[in-house]
């Protein structure tokens, strides 16, 4: 199945997620882990962006960090436009 069959609106494109972690206390600095997503509709054809569970969990990637949680999350897609491939925010 190719990307384009899941979702015509948004063929040729790949999620990258940009997600900042930060600890409860502040006193480190914040970690920031890099992912790829896809798009789904569901029966309703709504969207819902699809991603492994380590992009937005960092203690299955490092156990120090399980006290870190989500500060912000950045969605880009990448677009394959007149032979370059474009970053815009979603």
């Amino acid at each position: 199945m190719n990307f384009s069959q899941l979702n015509p609106l948004l063929s040729e494109t790949v999620t990258l997620l940009k997600i900042e972690f930060a600890d409860s206390t502040g006193l480190n600095y914040p970690k920031t882990i890099h992912g790829t997503g896809f798009w789904i509709r569901n029966s309703e054809n709504a969207l819902t962006l699809v991603t492994n569970r380590h992009n937005l969990d960092p203690s299955l990637k490092d156990m120090r960090m399980k006290d870190y949680r989500i500060g912000k999350i950045e969605i880009l897609a990448r677009e394959y436009i007149d032979g370059l491939y474009i970053q815009t925010p979603l």
